[in-house]
This record gives C-alpha cells, sequence and structure tokens, in this order.
C-alpha cells in the first residue's frame, strides 16, 4: 500500500484489488435503465464513471472534495482537516456493500435493506480492506459505523448525504446533455466509442436516458438539495448556478415517460408507480418553481 496515498484513496484501492472490488467494476448503476444488449463499459463511456458501481466511489471522492472545498472557501471553519478526512472516506467505503446486496434505486431502500448493508460492511471488513491499518482503518470505521448510514441530522451524515444527492443530480446532467446527442444523428465516430451500431440501438438508448433523468427529477433529489441548502451554502450557490440545466431537464419531461413504470416492464416497478412518479414529479417541478422566486441569484 502506497503511504503517500490519503487515506480514502487507500480505502478504494485496496477494496478494488479483491476479488469484491472486480466483480463491483462489471456491475452498472442504473442497470434497470440500460438496454440488456448494452455492455456496462459502453453504458460508462456513454454516462461517465459514475455509472459504474465500483468507479461511483471514487468518483464520490472527488464531488466530496469538491464539497469541502466550497463549503471551506465559504466558512473557513465548517470542515476541519479530520472531518474532511471522514467524509473522503465514507465517500470511498460507502457503497462496498452492493457486491453482496445489490444496488437498490435510491428513494427504495428499507431500512432492513440499510441495517442489511451496514452488517454486510461490518462482516466483511477483513475481506475488503484487507492490509488497511493504522489512521485509515478508524476513519474506516468511524465513517461505516456513523456517516454513511448515520443520522442526517448530524453535521457529517447529513454533508456526505449531500455530497450523494449532488452526484445524483450530476448524473442527470451527464444523462440530458448524451440525451441531446443522441437526439441528432450521430458521427461515425462518436457511434463508434459509444458502441452503437444502428438507428434504433440510438433510439433504445434516447429513450433509456429520458426515463433515467425524469426517475432522478421525479425521486425527490432535487427537493432534498434545495432542504440541504439551508445548511451549506455552497449548495445554493450550486443550485442557482445550474438552474438552466435543471429547468430545461425538468422541461423535457413528459407524462408519458413515466408509462413504463409498470410491473412486467420497469424492473423495479410497485403498484400504481405510474401515477406515484408523476405525482412526485409534479411536486418536484412546483417546489423548483417556488424556489427560484424565492432565492435570489447569487452573483
Amino acid at each position: 500500500m502506497n503511504k503517500n496515498q490519503d487515506e480514502s484513496e487507500q480505502v478504494y484501492g485496496v477494496f478494488s484489488s479483491t476479488i469484491y472490488g472486480k466483480r463491483l467494476a462489471e456491475r452498472a448503476r442504473y442497470d434497470r435503465f440500460r438496454p440488456e444488449w448494452y455492455p456496462v463499459k459502453s453504458w460508462e463511456r456513454l454516462l461517465g464513471p459514475d455509472v459504474n458501481n465500483l468507479h461511483h466511489m471514487r468518483r464520490t471522492i472527488k464531488v466530496a472534495r469538491l464539497f469541502v472545498k466550497r463549503e471551506n472557501a465559504l466558512n473557513a471553519k465548517q470542515f476541519s482537516h479530520r472531518e474532511a478526512r471522514l467524509l473522503y472516506v465514507t465517500a470511498a467505503l460507502h457503497d462496498q456493500a452492493e457486491v453482496i446486496v445489490g444496488d437498490v434505486p435510491y428513494g427504495r431502500k428499507s431500512t432492513d435493506q440499510r441495517t442489511w448493508e451496514i452488517e454486510v460492511l461490518k462482516t466483511y471488513e477483513s475481506s475488503f480492506t484487507p492490509r488497511l491499518s493504522g489512521p485509515a482503518r478508524t476513519l474506516y470505521r468511524i465513517g461505516r459505523d456513523r456517516i454513511a448510514f448515520g443520522d442526517q441530522s448530524e453535521k457529517l451524515a447529513g454533508a456526505f448525504k449531500t455530497i450523494e444527492l449532488l452526484g445524483f443530480m450530476q448524473n442527470a446532467f451527464d444523462a440530458h446533455r448524451r440525451l441531446d446527442q443522441l437526439s441528432t444523428r450521430l458521427d461515425p465516430r462518436s457511434a463508434t466509442y459509444l458502441g452503437i451500431t444502428n438507428k434504433s440501438e440510438q433510439q433504445q438508448l434516447a429513450t433509456a436516458l429520458s426515463r433515467m433523468v425524469a426517475e432522478i427529477m421525479s425521486s425527490g433529489v432535487l427537493g432534498l438539495l434545495i432542504a440541504s441548502s439551508e445548511r451549506f451554502p455552497s449548495v445554493r450557490i450550486l443550485l442557482r448556478r445550474h438552474q438552466h440545466q435543471i429547468s430545461e431537464s425538468m422541461a423535457t419531461i413528459t407524462d408519458d415517460v413515466f408509462a413504463w413504470n409498470v410491473r412486467g416492464t420497469d424492473p423495479g416497478a410497485a403498484e400504481n408507480d405510474v401515477d406515484t412518479h408523476i405525482l412526485h414529479f409534479n411536486q418536484q417541478h412546483a417546489l423548483w418553481q417556488d424556489w427560484l422566486v424565492g432565492v435570489p441569484p447569487h452573483k
């Protein structure tokens, strides 16, 4: 293990080298949207490393670093050096258990599933983090036990949830950007890079991305970020900075995009899910419009 690495890089690197890390690298996030014929590696090319189950944790470390940097630029005492290290390590470990329990879509994880995930992290600690010792091991256990699944009214647990929410919103931005690209004829080089061989495949991917954007925007992520902006001022600034992207993403969503949220079509669908998704999206849209009116632009 490289002693020059910080603790989050140690946690990520050690886990990545295990059989569990390698298995997780073969799995996709947002997998229920990915067409069966479309490889995980191509899905990652389409939407970036955050849609790979393993690489998502490395990406979350970067989001955490940027979040801390922005918060401390506004208030130098917001996060101490140790608090920042804890957030980075939590980012590096938070989804390790998904190699055992699977990736449950955001907003659908029950209390029992969260409890199981915590127990898996504890049970598999030596398997997930071989050769991890010293401060890295200590921070790992604190991040696992108190932050990743902790009480979000607490400072660090609330900050980490905000970091996750920022990641989800970036996923929506990435999907919306690619959706724009897929709405036109791809040049041969781009099509080859993305693993698209014909017009039908391009349309299937466009449909998948429109569903993904709609899912994120109806899931409550935006409302929770608005709430987090009261605690963490950098979030308010980011929401204002990206207001056009958010508004444009929401403007493309119509009720018919939720028609697939039925049992037998959507693997994660529950009873009456179509109406529920539409209701939740309309609530999020109204909340966003109200927030835009009530919060002055950042200068």
